[in-house]
Order: structure tokens, then sequence, then C-alpha cells
């Protein structure tokens, strides 16, 4: 009992030191645009996480943990100078008249967000345009992702904008991007002032005064996008989907946390592989549902159910009384079932982002989740192997799973609250 004890402590003092790490289950935050260009006008939707953007601005004034109407009103103002400071457009090397016509609380699938409507306003026709997102990659949230679809001309492109892929380039009425000796041309201002100032000293300034405001603008530029420089970005296919798959199922601690718990139990190799696949089929099956806006469930019910799972089969660990293969009967099966319940996670950002054309996005990020598994598996499975031939193999098991049912049910209480 009192080594049972001894072991607990040992473990919770753990669960207190990496509690920051403990509360960030999920890699990064997500993001949406929907652009559609229209003549000489570049209508622009956009949805950042309400936490984040509240967070960042400090919009809870009264720090009670939710913001209320007037505290998002008071803040509108502040908002709008974040985006407009860190989204840059131009069109031929033009830039625009910014008008922001919204900025109000949504929901969209599982998040709470805050939309953004924006119109971006050229003096001719929009035939080449350049897109610069640089929305919290100043060091806020360098994992951040925007999922971006842009329309125009009845043609629609896929893309992810992340810190290392943040420029878009492309050709109004064209299909594909824009050639690469366009890489040349002028980047955008960073915000009004800066091109204001700009067409000032072009009227008035020498040519020397017209190059040291260039300087200064390219230098605020590379400020705002958080030393990134131009990082383009095609449009999303088959392989971007494919990694999009294995960076989540890496960048995601929970569902990591999760299939370490299900590697604890004794098992062959193959057994592994099958709980794995049965995961992904379950995850799979959820995420297509979501996908095609058939079923989606609220990130306040799936996100407790998930910290569940983790408690869930780690406590099985420990309880089970068959130890060796045999245990792994019929555990394929409740790994099927809260794979159903991780696939909802999963299942948040490409909700309804694919809309008719979600067959190969979605075979192809399933399939980048199961690589992803199975490298995970690799790794562990030596370190497993070589535990089961030192001497106090059940202890070492038995502590392994309490650490991670002690994550499980921090994020269980944590998100519950």
């Amino acid at each position: 009992m009192k080594k049972l004890t001894r072991l607990f402590l040992i473990l919770l003092g753990i669960s207190v030191f990496l509690q920051p790490f403990q509360a960030s289950a999920h890699s990064g935050s997500i993001g949406y645009s929907e652009i559609t260009i229209k003549e000489n006008v570049i209508d622009y939707d956009l949805y950042l996480l309400a936490d984040l953007v509240g967070g960042l601005l400090g919009m809870d004034e009264n720090q009670d943990g939710y913001m209320t109407e007037d505290e998002v009103n008071n803040s509108k103002e502040s908002i709008e100078k974040l985006v407009k400071n860190n989204l840059q457009i131009t069109s031929s090397g033009e830039a625009p008249e910014v008008t922001v016509n919204k900025v109000e609380q949504a929901e969209r699938w599982n998040y709470s967000m805050f939309y953004i409507d924006l119109d971006f306003s050229f003096s001719k026709p929009v035939t080449e345009y350049t897109i610069q997102y640089n929305i919290f990659f100043d060091g806020v949230d360098m994992n951040h992702q925007n999922f971006m679809t842009v329309k125009q001309d009845g043609t629609t492109s896929e893309h992810v904008i992340t810190a290392n892929n943040n420029v878009i380039r492309g050709l109004a009425g064209g299909n594909g991007e824009e050639p690469a000796e366009t890489e040349t041309e002028a980047s955008p201002a960073v915000n009004q002032e800066t091109e204001t100032a700009s067409k000032e000293a072009g009227e008035k300034g020498t040519e020397e005064e017209q190059e040291e405001k260039e300087e200064d603008k390219e230098e605020a530029i590379s400020t705002s996008s958080g030393d990134q420089g131009n990082n383009e970005s095609g449009s999303t296919s088959f392989i971007d989907y494919l990694v999009l798959g294995m960076t989540h199922i890496w960048g995601g601690i929970d569902h990591l946390l999760f299939i370490v718990g299900l590697l604890l139990m004794r098992g062959s190799a193959k057994d592994y592989v099958k709980i794995l696949t049965a995961f992904t089929v379950g995850h799979s099956l959820t995420l297509g549902l979501a996908a095609m806006k058939i079923l989606i469930i609220p990130g306040s019910i799936i996100e407790p159910l998930i910290a569940l799972s983790i408690v869930y089969v780690a406590i099985e660990n420990i309880w089970a009384k068959k130890r060796g293969d045999s245990s792994f009967k019929g555990r394929w099966i409740v790994v099927l079932l809260f794979g159903l319940i991780h696939g909802f996670g999963f299942a948040g950002f490409l909700a309804g982002k694919l809309d008719g054309a979600f067959v190969l996005p979605l075979l192809s990020f399933n399939l980048g989740v199961e690589i992803g598994q199975i490298a995970v598996l690799a790794v562990l499975f030596p370190i497993i192997y070589y535990m089961r031939k030192l001497r106090y193999q059940t202890q070492i098991m038995y502590s392994a799973s309490a650490l991670v049912s002690l994550f499980g049910l921090y994020w269980l209480i944590e998100r519950l609250i």
C-alpha cells in the first residue's frame, strides 16, 4: 500500500509539473477563409477561434471566463486592426481599399469563432492576385492553420495556410497558380498607414526617399509574417491532405496518448496493427459523415468523450484479468467505437470545407492518419518489446498506464468545467 501511495504521489507530481503541456491537447489553432472574386472586388469571409482572439486582445475585461456582447463590441476595432495589419491582398501590384462589413461571434461546426466579413476593392477588375496571410504567425501561434477556399469564375481551389506556406498567387479566370516569374512583384503594405505614407513619398519625395520607403515596407512585412518570408502555397493536393493527416495525429497529444494507452497492453505487432486499423476505420466513418454535413456533434460533447476514452483504455490495462495476446480479444470493438468519437474531433476543421469533391481529400487524410499511427507504432514497439524483458515489466506497465490515465482525467475535468 505504501508503494502504491508513493507511486501515485510521484505520478501526480509529474502531472502537475507537465500541466502546461497537458493544457494544450491539440497542436495549433484552426481558421477558415472563404474568398470570392467578383469583378474588381475580393469578398473575404474570415473565421478565427474566439478564445484565441479574445485572449490575444484581452477582451474578457472582467476575467470571468466569458466574452459578453459588450466586451465583443468594445473590441471590434482591435479585431479589425488585427486582421488589416496581418492580411494583405494585391491585384496586379495594386493595393486595395479595405472595408470591414461585419464583426460578430459565430458558431462554425464544433468551434466558437469570430466571423469577419471584408471587402477588398480595386480600381479595375482583378486579373491576377496575391494573398498574404500572416494572422497569428508573429509568434502568437506558429502552428495555426487556415483552410482557405478561393472561388472565381465558377472554379474553386482549396489551400491549407501555415506559417511556412502563407502566400497564395492566382489568375482570375485562369486555372491554377500564377507563373513563377511573378514572384518578383511588390508585396502589399502591412497596413493602411504604411501604404498611405508610401504613396505620399511617391508623389513628393525623391527616388532615394522612395527607395527608403520600399525598404521600410519590406522590413515591416517581414516582421509581420514572423520572418517567414513569402512562402507560397499551391492548391491543396492528395499529398497535402496525406501530410495533414500525419501531422494531425502527431500534433494531437490526446490522440497520441490514446494510442500509447492501447500499446501498453501486451500484444504482438499484428495485434497492434489490428486495433490501430479499427481506430482508423472508426474515425473515417464519422469524418466522412461530417465532411458530407450529415452528422456533426458539438465539441463540448466530443472533447470530454475523447478524454474519457484515454482514461478508459489506461484503466483497462491495469484491471484486465488476463495478460498476453489473449487480452486483445474483442478489444478492437471498443477501439472501433472510440474511433468513431475521435473522428468527430478530427472532423472539425474539414467539416463542410470539401463541398462535393470530398472523396479524394478524405481518403488521403485518413491514409495520412493511418501512416502516422503506424509510425508511432514503429517507434514505440521496440521500446515496449524491451520493457517486456525487464524484471518489473508489470509494475512499469501499471505506472505508465496510471500516468496516461492522469493526463486523460485532467483533460476530462478541464473540458467539463
